[in-house]
């Protein structure tokens, strides 16, 4: 069964839930270290997210300024 990409923001709030998570008493340590693996792959999408978002934004604003020089 294929996993559904998560949102930036569902992303980000999951990631909130695993600090969470680890800071508590509550998980055991194999736990911990599946709960910190879900994390470094969700922090890894969100960090790709933003590059991609950046990266569009640069492309936004050569455009404009190009639209603008015209």
């Amino acid at each position: 069964m294929s996993r559904k990409k998560k949102s930036f923001e569902q992303s980000m709030s999951r990631l909130q839930e695993i600090s969470e998570l680890l800071e508590s008493d509550d998980v055991s340590l194999e736990d911990s270290i599946k709960i910190y693996e879900e994390g470094i792959k969700l922090s890894e999408e969100c960090f790709k997210a933003l590059q991609d978002a950046e990266l569009k934004v640069v492309e936004l604003n050569k455009d404009l300024e190009n639209k603008l020089d015209n």
